[in-house]
């Protein structure tokens, strides 16, 4: 197939079909008097102003008040009864798609207009089937909307982790036993005797006091045995510092991997916060440039719709992140769909589909400079296009990583078993 020919993808889409709809009788009230934006950007202050436009105005219903003190919501209920027995609204007779067209005014100043059309969408999953939700259409969501807080975010975590935990063995689950420490011993504040080969911190008060006791001191002097040596004992605790990169680029959740992704990801900082402090968890999500981020904005929905998928960045951001733990076992872990199709210029991200060779030699070049600073590299791709598991194999060449082709609701049980088995090694 030539390279500027469009791939089709047979995937199944959610259904949008018409639907009876609730309109206002045009004949009993004023259309401009009534209609309002949508509830969630609209100020107090905005309300109010609607609000005495007209008695029917429709943020009585979708941006209702409390009275005396009820529910807000069942007094909107109340209302929309009202407003339908009276005949102020009225059920169009058959099902029906609406057209419209709006002409607004953008944050900038300029005059604007989009065209759409209004039917009855199947629920599905948060990016399913390529359907965009309405969250994050605009700069901020203004009321009537739970602000998920940091607290959440670590609920939601746990919840993950004890889904993903209820199907994986639970043998040595959580253990920190250590052949080969890479962290630091720390004291455990008891002393053992010293056996032939080993090493560690003499405990010079516990020595003496044995040969004292042994009756090896005479005139001052204190004659030392093999036997009277004893030394502080310390636990051998590992740390490891993992990058997780999560691919942000729009067909990820045009494919319906990113809801997945985002769980393994809440799942992971769960485990790692609540079983091994002593570790430490980057996230990094990249699409076009790559950014910090933190667990509350995964267990949020909505995503943007950005093109580029800047593995470069991610990994150039990953590998100054972890310079910061030279004594840990150093770990990327990377969630993708896609092969590299941006790189950095300077401080702008060049995009380029099909990738650009320059994009791929960048991209790489990053990969082994990570592998040769001692950082293990743990790749999920998500699909088996032709280009992506090329460029995979490259990868896996030159930095000795391990690539994995996996299906999106196995990458969480996967991810998290890996990590418990390394780290009770």
């Amino acid at each position: 197939m030539d390279a500027a020919t469009p791939s089709c993808h047979r995937r199944a889409v959610p259904r949008f079909e018409p639907f009876p709809a609730l309109r206002y009788d045009t004949a009993r009230v004023d259309l401009d008097a009534v209609v309002a934006p949508p509830y969630d950007v609209l100020s107090d202050e905005d309300r109010a102003r609607f609000a005495d436009r007209d008695e029917h105005n429709i943020v009585h219903v979708d941006l209702p008040r409390s009275v005396d003190g009820g529910d807000p919501y069942d007094a909107a209920a109340a209302m929309l009864e009202r407003w339908r027995a009276d005949g102020t609204l009225t059920l169009d007779p058959a099902p029906s798609f609406t057209m419209y067209r709006m002409r607004f005014t953008d944050h900038t100043g300029r005059d604007r207009q989009t065209v759409g059309v209004l039917g009855a969408l199947e629920v599905v999953d948060v990016g399913a089937g390529g359907v965009l939700p309405h969250e994050r259409t605009t700069p901020k969501a203004a009321t009537d909307r739970l602000e998920l807080t940091p607290r959440g975010a670590r609920k939601m975590g746990e919840r993950a982790l004890t889904r993903v935990f209820e199907r994986l063995t639970r043998d040595r689950e959580g253990t920190h036993e250590a052949r080969d420490p890479g962290g630091l011993a720390e004291p455990t504040g008891q002393t053992r005797p010293w056996r032939f080969g080993d090493h560690g911190q003499i405990d010079v008060q516990r020595t003496v006091f044995n040969a004292v006791t042994r009756g090896a001191a005479s005139e001052g002097v204190v004659r030392l045995h093999p036997d009277d040596f004893e030394l502080v004992e310390a636990e051998e605790r590992t740390e490891t510092a993992t990058a997780l990169l999560l691919d942000l680029s729009f067909s990820m959740p045009l494919r319906g991997h990113l809801v997945h992704a985002k769980k393994m990801a809440l799942a992971l900082h769960a485990l790692i916060e609540g079983r091994y402090p002593h570790d430490t968890l980057y996230l990094i999500g990249f699409s076009d440039f790559a950014r910090r981020l933190q667990p509350e904005e995964l267990a949020t929905p909505g995503f943007e719709r950005t093109y580029g998928t800047n593995m470069q960045h991610a990994f150039l951001m990953a590998g100054r992140l972890l310079a910061q733990h030279p004594r840990a076992a150093r770990q990327v872990i990377m969630v993708t769909d896609g092969e590299p199709t941006a790189h950095l210029e300077g401080e702008q991200a060049f995009f380029a589909w099909p990738p650009e060779p320059e994009t791929i030699r960048l991209t790489l070049a990053e990969a082994v400079r990570l592998s040769r600073s001692g950082v293990t590299l743990n790749i999920f791709m998500l699909e088996d296009s032709d280009g992506l598991a090329r460029f995979m194999e490259r990868l896996a060449e030159r930095t000795g990583g391990r690539v994995f082709l996996m299906d999106d609701h196995n990458v969480g049980e996967f991810v998290l078993r890996d990590y418990v088995r390394h780290r009770s090694r």
